[in-house]
Order: structure tokens, then C-alpha cells, then sequence
């Protein structure tokens, strides 16, 4: 099947795949709803939704939770406004569906996905080491 354009209003949605998500990842949904998906969706319910209509909601609130660490440590960074805040959101998802926007921020938004991915991966570690010494 060849992808074609279509008008927006021809979209619908998919339907749903899961009744319900588990009380974990209701929770770090609500997080990253808060600090970083409430500039694309209008609710937390409409948010929470996409992900039932999803085959590996697991996989993709990884992402989604990706995204909002790489926000908030880039706006943190750079003492972004609100207005600000918008735009480096939008470019994180563009970024996220593998387009390039020319726009110079998008340089150090990978900077700092990579600053954050080593953070993580060096807790993780952290974490792992306390366990095994116990």
C-alpha cells in the first residue's frame, strides 16, 4: 500500500487495543502529561487514551517519557519561557518522528538527549550496584 495524502478530515483514530492501562503506567503518564505532553493534547484523558489504542503502550510511554526528560533538561538549561517551552516541545516531537527541522535549537536538544541518556543509564547503574551489595 502506497502512503498517500489525505485531508486531516478523512483521519480517525484507531481503535482501541486495551480496556486500561496499569496503575504504574497511569502514573508516569500523569507525569509526563504535566511536564511535557499537556502542549499536545487538550486533556490527560485524551493523552491517556492514545495509548489504549496502542499494540506495546509499554514501548511507547517510554518514548513519550524520553521526550519529557530531554524537555524539562533542556529548558532547565536554557531557563526557557513558557512561549519558548512550546517551541522546543514541538521541535522534541518532530524530532521524535525522525524529521529534521532547520532550526539551530535542534543541536543541542541531541546534546542534551545525550546528557540525559547518560544521566539515566549512570543511575541505573547506581541503582543496580546499592542491589547488589545488599
Amino acid at each position: 500500500m502506497k502512503n498517500e495524502k489525505r485531508p486531516i478530515r478523512e483521519l480517525h483514530p484507531g481503535k482501541l487495543v486495551h480496556d486500561s492501562l496499569s496503575d504504574r503506567q497511569v502514573e508516569v503518564l500523569k507525569i509526563v502529561y504535566r511536564h511535557f505532553a499537556h502542549y499536545s493534547y487538550e486533556s490527560f484523558e485524551r493523552f491517556e487514551l492514545e495509548f489504549l489504542r496502542e499494540s506495546d503502550p509499554e514501548a511507547e510511554i517510554a518514548v513519550w517519557k524520553q521526550m519529557a526528560i530531554i524537555f524539562r533538561a533542556y529548558c532547565t538549561k536554557h531557563a526557557a519561557t513558557k512561549g519558548e517551552e512550546k517551541d522546543i516541545h514541538d521541535l522534541i516531537i518532530q524530532m521524535s518522528l525522525g524529521l529534521s527541522p532547520d532550526d539551530p535549537r535542534c543541536e543541542e536538544i541531541e546534546r542534551v538527549a545525550t546528557q540525559a541518556a547518560l544521566s539515566i543509564e549512570r543511575f541505573r547503574r547506581q541503582r543496580k550496584d546499592k542491589r547488589n551489595e545488599r
